[in-house]
């Protein structure tokens, strides 16, 4: 019924500064610049802006229709880049990671492991190999002579070409003015998440005050693992990181201004903690989010669940939630050029549309022994980095490009029942059931029409 929303994947800066012709934002489908209507105004922070945008919202929906359910979705832009808080929230964490990125891990895995949410047993990823110079990449790289490696071609099968990698240096490695930046970048970043929990503490405050916390089903995650984005993706970050270093410069780090900055590789896989890889990858580090669930009248803390859920599932748990069915007719054939365009489409409101593909989570979050809710293998590509999951949920096969993967183009085989982090790539034990898996990715690939890149590259 209402929405604001921000078009693009981020924004320049949190603080919005949008004029009057902006299409940065939407509110309930039209662009929505600063105005006398309670658009963003220069100096609101996001986060702020949309926790009282949606409380607006909700308040203005039980007003009208106040025994009428709500579904409401808070789509956080923070603590993606730029980062940015604000002040009284900037130097909440001053000091705290100048120890760098090592001891922090160490840190997070004791407590990981202390409360029982990662087993004791448990190896950590050990991160991404130095490099303190960026990678050279295969000697055909860019040119009409280059055929690279995919998912789909090995060098074994001719993909022997790759591109760059990227400067990825240990604490020890930097120079002090790059480490008094990079502490200040996850102090800023650690700020942040901070003051999102205060926010989604306040949405949560609200629906108490207004007596619809106990009816209400909460789940909270973020889209991805954390982002690895480097400050400076073709140029050695010791330039821009020792800039940042120096006054005026670091004083304005964090505040409203125009200083787009991101915490980097490292700082992403301290966030990681101890899984492997980062957002834009195919790892476990690149698509865990852990995930908190809040059930109508829930009063104590439940068991931890492990087994294997997908963002998607979370709308057909909200379409249980409100007794709707999703639909499931088969959409008439349309064939063009000997192809059915409605294969595997079913009817909604007149229109031909693809069905529901999650599972719902429900009774997996109600009962006290859950069983697995997804049965069938399941599988990702973004980038042309690929991962399937096998059906039993043991085992996890996982695509990435040289240099940040194997340079002969070799799929991965992970045993994440015993290995979460993947750490022991067991493809050269196993190859029979490596090939099963890989067969059910090219069958994934079939079925929804992925398109494999012919050079995989990160968003970088």
């Amino acid at each position: 019924d209402r929405s604001f929303a921000l078009l693009g994947g981020a924004a320049n800066n949190h603080f919005t500064h949008e004029t009057a012709a902006s299409r940065t934002y939407v509110l309930d489908g039209n662009y929505s610049g600063v105005d006398s209507a309670g658009h963003p105004a220069e100096g609101a922070y996001s986060t702020d802006f949309y926790t009282d945008k949606l409380i607006g919202f909700i308040d203005d929906g039980l007003g009208s229709a106040p025994d009428k359910p709500f579904f409401a979705y808070a789509a956080y832009t923070s603590p993606h880049w730029p980062l940015q808080v604000p002040d009284a929230w900037l130097d909440k964490y001053k000091g705290k990671y100048d120890k760098g990125y090592d001891p922090i891990i160490a840190e997070r895995i004791r407590r990981l492991k202390d409360r029982g949410i990662l087993p004791q047993s448990l190896t950590p990823t050990p991160g991404f190999e130095e490099w303190p110079n960026r990678v050279t990449p295969s000697a055909n790289n860019g040119t009409a002579a280059a055929v690279y490696s995919t998912p789909l071609r090995s060098a074994a099968e001719g993909g022997v070409d790759y591109g760059p990698g990227n400067w990825v240096k240990n604490w020890e490695t930097l120079t002090e003015l790059e480490k008094k930046s990079q502490a200040r970048y996850m102090e800023l970043y650690a700020a942040m998440v901070d003051h999102l929990d205060y926010s989604v503490g306040r949405l949560i405050q609200h629906l108490k005050d207004i007596g619809e916390y106990e009816y209400t089903f909460i789940v909270f995650h973020s889209d991805s693992g954390a982002d690895g984005y480097p400050i400076t993706p073709t140029q050695d970050p010791i330039v821009r990181d020792e800039l940042n270093a120096a006054e005026p410069v670091f004083s304005s780090l964090g505040k409203d201004s125009s200083q787009s900055i991101k915490y980097g590789i490292r700082w992403a896989e301290v966030s990681n903690t101890p899984l492997s890889q980062l957002k834009g990858f195919q790892g476990q580090g690149g698509l865990t989010a852990p995930a908190i669930v809040h059930l109508p009248g829930q009063t104590e803390s439940l068991p931890a669940i492990h087994h294997f859920t997908h963002i998607t599932d979370d709308t057909a748990t909200f379409l249980e939630l409100a007794g709707a069915t999703p639909p499931s007719e088969p959409a008439p054939p349309l064939i063009e050029d000997g192809v059915d365009k409605n294969a595997d489409k079913v009817v909604y409101d007149g229109r031909y549309v693809y069905p529901v593909t999650g599972v719902s989570f429900l009774s997996a979050v109600q009962e006290e022994n859950p069983g697995p809710t997804h049965t069938s293998s399941f599988g990702g590509e973004t980038y042309g980095r690929a991962f399937i999951l096998s059906a039993d949920g043991r085992w996890r096969a996982r695509w990435t490009e040289p240099p940040w993967g194997p340079v002969d183009g070799h799929w991965e085989l992970f045993d994440v029942q015993n290995d979460r982090a993947e750490t022991k790539d067991l493809s050269a034990v196993y190859p029979q059931r490596l090939a099963g898996l890989v067969d059910e990715w090219k069958a994934y690939v079939a079925k929804y029409g992925v398109r494999v890149p012919v050079r995989p590259r990160s968003f970088w």
